[in-house]
């Protein structure tokens, strides 16, 4: 009978090694799976917060446009600087 050389090297352990971390992954992967159970009740939304303030006595557009004219008159009221 003739024998065939037994493989050396890294090559000799690649096959059992890759089919232990085979295994390991399956036994890994089922260990994790949950069963998804469906909740007993379902969370209800909170009701809508009063409205406790009151309306403002002017839009806020008007409010605006008095804020930006009086800008304006402060920026036409600065003197106006020289570049040297």
């Amino acid at each position: 009978m003739h024998n065939s050389p037994k493989p050396t090297g890294p090559r000799a352990h690649a096959k059992p090694a890759c089919a232990v971390m085979l295994m390991l992954l399956a036994l890994s992967s089922t260990g994790c799976a949950t069963r998804l159970v469906p909740p007993s009740e379902c969370p209800v939304n909170p009701t809508a917060p009063a409205l406790t303030e009151s309306l403002p006595s002017e839009t806020y557009s008007i409010s605006a446009q008095r804020d930006m004219e009086a800008w304006r008159k402060r920026l036409g009221d600065t003197p106006a600087t020289s570049k040297r």
